[in-house]
């Protein structure tokens, strides 16, 4: 049996233009949802996706309880780091393929608000295909 995901996005500019998009990812063979806290202190923390998963994820969706420029992740140690500074939002094989998503995400915090260290929770949401 395969898995569907639907997804809508509502945009709208104050005072000019609405833009809504929806659609549905059918056929995925499975998904992942990761909950991971990462502590404010630099320390890469390496998460794994799954076994070799270059070219089978469709969707991927990462969310924080807290963003900024401090907050980074890569998809491989050779990789450079990207700012999770807004919810990421990969729809697919175009959109993920930017990414050359492997196996992992590696995060990195260093959030800081009126000089006190900010933890973040993230949420991921994979799509893929497993065979």
């Amino acid at each position: 049996m395969t898995e569907k995901i639907n997804w809508n996005l509502d945009v709208q500019v104050d005072g000019g233009p609405k833009l809504m998009a929806s659609d549905k990812i059918e056929d995925i063979e499975a998904y992942d949802k990761f909950d991971i806290k990462i502590a404010s202190d630099g320390t890469e923390k390496e998460i794994l996706l799954m076994p070799d998963s270059t070219g089978k994820v469709k969707f991927l969706l990462i969310k924080s309880d807290n963003y900024g420029d401090k907050l980074k992740y890569k998809v491989s140690a050779a990789a450079d780091f990207i700012e999770l500074d807004a919810v990421h939002l990969f729809i697919g094989d175009g959109a993920v393929g930017l990414l050359k998503v492997t196996d992992k995400l590696i995060f990195k915090n260093e959030l800081v608000s009126e000089g006190k260290k900010l933890n973040a929770s993230i949420q991921i949401l994979i799509g893929r295909m497993v065979t």
